[in-house]
Order: structure tokens, then sequence, then C-alpha cells
């Protein structure tokens, strides 16, 4: 065997020792060559069937690595057969896929709604804005309206139901300022605090319920053969 060829240099060298200087090979003069040849042959016999062990019935792995999917179900496709050489990143097997991909369906759905409902905030705030400057015109014309009607008063032209009438107006004017830039800001509240907080928990349960469909497919994290 090439172990023993291998192991064998100490005996060599002390033969040739003793034939260069004439004295007979016993094994009393060979002990310590025959000893140290045992001992490396007993290590490099334990080195080689320690890493590569082997059987006459068939090939027994030293290293094994029990893979398991981390989503739960029924396995739905095997990918590879008994024997065969896989590298990292080969898809081995798949399991039922049909809750997370409903889930991840649920999870595209609610992001999908919250980018319609950045959109309808946006035009919500330019309804709004729009509504605060009709507004407010309308509050302009309505003070001028009533400083006319205080005038004449003054001259004895007006009168004081006009007056009283206007300053009504004015005030029911002020409210409807009020409502309106409420609307603005509640539109824009929207926009810079709650549709932001949506859409960064709707992106998480997008994420998760893709790693979660990814759990799915098995795949191999480093090459060997499949037992």
């Amino acid at each position: 065997m090439i172990e023993l060829l291998l192991t064998s240099f100490p005996v060599i060298i002390r033969y040739f020792q003793l034939k260069r200087r004439g004295e007979a090979m016993t094994v009393w003069n060979m002990r310590t060559a025959v000893l140290i040849w045992a001992v490396l042959a007993f290590l490099l016999f334990l080195l080689i069937f320690y890493f590569h062990p082997k059987s006459y019935s068939g090939i027994v792995p030293f290293r094994t690595i029990s893979v398991v999917s981390q989503a739960s179900g029924p396995v739905t496709a095997i990918n590879v057969i008994n024997g065969q050489r896989v590298e990292a990143g080969d898809l081995l097997f798949q399991v039922d896929d049909r809750a997370q991909r409903a889930a991840l369906e649920q999870a595209e759905a609610e992001f999908a709604k919250i980018s319609a409902a950045e959109t309808k905030a946006a035009e919500t705030l330019k309804v709004a804005q729009a509504s605060v400057a009709e507004a407010e015109a309308s509050l302009d014309k309505l003070r001028v309206d009533l400083d006319n009607a205080l005038t004449l008063v003054t001259r004895n032209v007006g009168t004081r139901d006009a007056v009283r009438q206007l300053e009504s107006s004015v005030a029911i004017a002020e409210a409807g300022v009020a409502a309106a830039e409420a609307q603005v800001a509640l539109a824009q509240t929207d926009i810079s605090q709650t549709l932001p907080a949506q859409r960064r928990a709707a992106e998480a349960a997008l994420h998760s319920a893709q790693v979660a469909l990814a759990q799915t497919e098995v795949h191999a994290y480093t090459g060997g053969v499949v037992t």
C-alpha cells in the first residue's frame, strides 16, 4: 500500500546507514527506525480513515448536514436525487407555499392601499388649500362690504339691519376659513406623519411576507452530495 511506502523512509534510511558502516541489519539495530515507521504509519492511517472513511458496501459520508425548511407544511417538490452533487445555492426541495403566497398578496394589497391613500391625501391637500383661498377671498369681500355698510350708517344712508347681516356673514366666513385651514392641517398631518408610519408598517409586513415565501424553498448553503 502507498501508505506503508510513504512511512517507511526511516527504515530505508537506517538500512543504508547500517550498510555504509558495515553493521548487520538486526532487529535490535533497526528498533528505532521500525518504531518510528510504525508510529508514522499509524498516524497516517488514522488521518486517512478519519477524514475519508470507507466501506466495501457503499460510501460513508464523513460530514452530514441535516437540511430542514424553516416553513412548516408538506413537501410539494423535491429537486434533487440521492447521490446528486449540489453546490451552494442549488434548490433542494419546496414545501407548500399557499399560505405564504396568500399572506404576500394581502401585504401587497395593503401596500397598494397606502400608495393610493398618499395620492388621495395629496389631492385632498390641494382641494383644502383651494378652499382656504376661496374662503379667505369671500371673507375679504364681506369685510369690505361691512366697512362700506358702517360708513353708510355713519352718514345716515345705510341701515343697522344691513350691518348686522354683514357682521353675521363675516362671522360665518371666518368660521369657514378656520374649517378650511383645519382641513389643510389635517391633510398635512396625514402626509407628513400618519401615512409615512403606515407605509413603514406596510413595507415591514411586505418584507416579512416575502421572507416567509422565500423560506418555502430550501437551498443548499454549502456544496456536497445528497444522501
